[in-house]
């Protein structure tokens, strides 16, 4: 405690708190004009004597006083050569609770890249198409191979139970568009060349797939085990097409644009009827 005095007298100094308060032990030191420091029976207030106090601040220090339980404005007093006093405003609590709610969010990204052409946390899809162009029984043919685009995906969430990439087809096999009952279906499978096959597979390079770790415990994709196998333009591991959703890689928590590189893939056999064409003159 300390309050200024005005004139340089000896008089005793005491000071009161109003009810609530509870001085626990009495000063201890202070201004060197102050001595033999006491408190009340009653615990409401602190003497001291004071002998030839100088003009202006002196100081109480040491004593221990505990708070009342009910919040307000409380005035504690003093007196010595001039009484004195000052409203010490007490509060039911120095914590508050902050509540908040951070929004679900989750985008996700898919489309025809460029062959040979990363597929990276940068991309940006929209679409478009992958054209395996003429199959022959002699090669099995593949996305990101000979020019043929693949595709790539990429999703950011921040789902704490991650989310899940899936993939159906339309009619779970490579059909032709004039001659339905022309189709090469789909299996899970090795594909070789002479063998009709048709499938997908996410990239099993280091570089097929990752994420822009930008949050620690922010999680990588993992490649779903049907299209988990040896896959790149010269790896054929595929997984089945079907036409309902199938599950081709996931992330178990919050991500940060995770990617991953898928491959198309058929084969066809030296019987695979042609697309028909109609004759011009």
């Amino acid at each position: 405690m300390s309050f200024n005095v005005k004139h340089v007298l000896a008089s005793p100094l005491v000071v009161t708190f109003p009810a609530g308060f509870e001085v626990l032990t009495a000063p201890t030191g202070g201004s060197p004009c102050l001595s033999n420091f006491a408190r009340s029976a009653d615990h409401l207030q602190i003497t001291a004597d004071k002998f030839n106090c100088p003009v202006g601040p002196i100081i109480l220090s040491g004593a221990t006083v505990r708070n009342p339980p009910t919040a307000g404005n409380y005035e504690i007093t003093w007196v010595n050569d001039d009484p004195g006093g000052t409203i010490v405003p007490i509060i039911d609590s120095d914590q508050f609770l902050v509540s908040a709610r951070v929004d679900s969010a989750l985008t996700f990204d898919v489309g025809a890249q460029a062959a040979a052409s990363a597929c990276s946390g940068s991309f940006a899809g929209d679409g478009g198409t992958v054209a395996l162009g003429v199959l022959t029984p002699g090669a099995v043919t593949s996305s990101d191979a000979l020019g043929v685009a693949h595709v790539c995906t990429r999703l950011t969430t921040n789902n704490a139970l991650g989310a899940t990439v899936a993939v159906r087809s339309l009619h779970a096999a490579l059909q032709s568009l004039s001659t339905p009952d022309d189709a090469i279906s789909s299996a899970s499978a090795t594909l070789v060349a002479g063998i009709p096959g048709y499938g997908l597979c996410v990239g099993s390079a280091s570089a097929d797939s990752g994420w822009d770790s930008v949050v620690p415990g922010t999680h990588g994709p993992v490649r779903s085990p049907a299209y988990a196998g040896e896959c790149s333009a010269s790896d054929h591991q595929v997984g089945a097409l079907a036409t309902s959703n199938q599950s081709i890689w996931t992330v178990a928590g919050p991500t940060q644009n995770a990617f991953a590189r898928l491959y198309v893939k058929a084969a066809i056999s030296p019987t695979t009827r042609p697309t028909p064409t109609t004759p011009t003159r």
